[in-house]
């Protein structure tokens, strides 16, 4: 069995590690897209759909940095509780 099956986190290590071989500045990139999303949210909590179809690099930043976010109170579509 290979070691990635058991270990995600390892696995998701090795492929930002290969994935900077050929974009020596994508963390500038991730964090370029999510300060973005800062400045058009204003500090709150934003609804995230990563569809860029990889390991989840996008929504692995994205879940560090939510802590920084505000949560609604209620959601917009639903109104259910956060």
């Amino acid at each position: 069995m290979t070691p990635y099956i058991t270990d995600p986190a390892g696995w998701q290590e090795s492929w930002d590690r290969q994935q900077e071989a050929y974009l020596p500045d994508r963390e500038q990139r991730f964090t370029a897209l999510l300060d973005a999303v800062d400045a058009v949210t204003d500090g709150t909590r934003p609804r995230l759909l990563d569809l860029a179809g990889g390991t989840g690099t996008i929504s692995l930043r994205a879940l560090r940095r939510a802590g920084t976010w505000s949560t609604p109170t209620t959601c917009p579509m639903t109104g259910c509780r956060s």
